[in-house]
């Protein structure tokens, strides 16, 4: 994400919205920008768009700041998840596997992870979250058996579909909060206005994470040891078996693989 780091929005912290926002190699977000894969890249604003990382943090933990892992760390921000309190995050993909954890470095418990794929499941487990598999469980009669029939206090959508933005509504308690991480782009909800505001639910849209006023969050996580990353590495390839890397993310045999130089 490239931000201008001097108009309005980004004066209050998001980057997001910035009247000059682009993005490297992605050109359905504005574009313009060559991608990373590349001998020599050309960073603009780079006083706003540069994090300087201490030498002790590796190289395989620091590339996650700049997207998943500090997407989860501010889904658990804006989603306001306070100690005690029960959390379930609906996906475990990237962002839903480091905003289960962003969600335990804030002291919920218990954190619940929705999904139906048995892999990703095993990879939340592994950093503390409860694994729910919805594919053989109803997602509502889990969460509500975990949380005292109420429902859970805190919902985090990573996922970006209407059926997972259903499952969010189904399982938050009566006057909790929806934070929606998940990416949206032309689907369409069917907002039942009238339950959201019987039920006093509080649904937060996030958007795209405004990485430059939380990545020093999600690197301290990092330093502190409150966030892992490496269990999502599935592949280290060198960078010549790239191509490789690239079939095994396509057909899904991967989660993360890292090219090493």
């Amino acid at each position: 994400m490239i931000a201008c780091g001097a108009c309005w929005f980004c004066g209050r912290g998001q980057t997001q919205l910035c009247e000059d926002f682009r993005n490297l190699g992605a050109g359905i977000f504005g574009g313009g920008l060559g991608g990373a894969q590349a001998e020599l890249l050309r960073v603009p604003h780079a006083d706003v768009n540069l994090l300087a990382l201490p030498e002790e943090l590796e190289d395989e933990r620091a590339v996650f700041l700049g997207d998943v892992l500090t997407t989860g760390v501010y889904a658990a921000g804006v989603a306001g998840v306070e100690p005690r309190e029960a959390v379930a995050v609906v996906g475990a993909g990237p962002v839903g596997f480091f905003a289960a954890q962003a969600a335990r470095a804030r002291g919920a418990d218990p954190v619940l992870v929705l999904d139906t794929l048995p892999d990703r499941l095993s990879l939340a487990e592994r950093v503390g979250a409860e694994p729910v598999d919805v594919s053989r469980r109803s997602p509502q009669m889990a969460v509500a058996r975990r949380t005292g029939d109420r429902g859970a206090d805190v919902v985090i959508e990573a996922v970006g579909h209407p059926s997972a933005f259903e499952t969010a509504l189904d399982v938050v308690r009566r006057g909790g909060r929806v934070a929606v991480v998940g990416m949206y782009a032309g689907e369409q909800v069917s907002a039942p206005l009238g339950v959201w505001w019987a039920r006093a639910l509080d649904v937060r849209f996030a958007g795209i994470c405004p990485v430059h006023a939380w990545w020093e969050r999600a690197l301290a996580a990092l330093l502190e040891g409150r966030i892992d990353p490496t269990p999502l590495v599935s592949h280290r390839l060198p960078l010549a078996e790239a191509l490789l890397g690239y079939e095994l993310f396509a057909s899904r045999r991967a989660t993360k693989v890292l090219l090493l130089p």
